[in-house]
């Protein structure tokens, strides 16, 4: 789910609201915070509690590290990805 795709749902989900309304104006933040308040009941069911139970065990700081370490992995692996995917030099097709 990308910024974009959340953008477009809570736009769809805002205007539905706008248009039940009967496509009067002056109701747009209302619309815009119902849209908001669905989308977050609609997924926060999913979420896993206990994770973020065990984040804010955590200080800040702690958790600053634990992303900062997250973040030299994933540039680890795209590195390495990167480099497996290149054909060796003096290969042959």
């Amino acid at each position: 789910m990308g910024e974009e795709w959340l953008r477009r749902q809570l736009q769809e989900r805002a205007y539905s609201y706008y248009e039940k309304r009967g496509a009067r104006p002056g109701g747009d933040l209302e619309d815009w915070l119902q849209a908001q308040q669905d989308f977050i009941e609609k997924y926060k069911r999913d979420i896993d509690r206990s994770l973020l139970r065990e984040a804010l065990k955590l200080t800040p700081e702690q958790r600053v590290r634990k992303l900062t370490r997250l973040q030299r992995l994933a540039a680890e692996l795209r590195s390495a990805g990167r480099r497996t995917s290149r054909p060796a030099s003096g290969a042959t097709s």
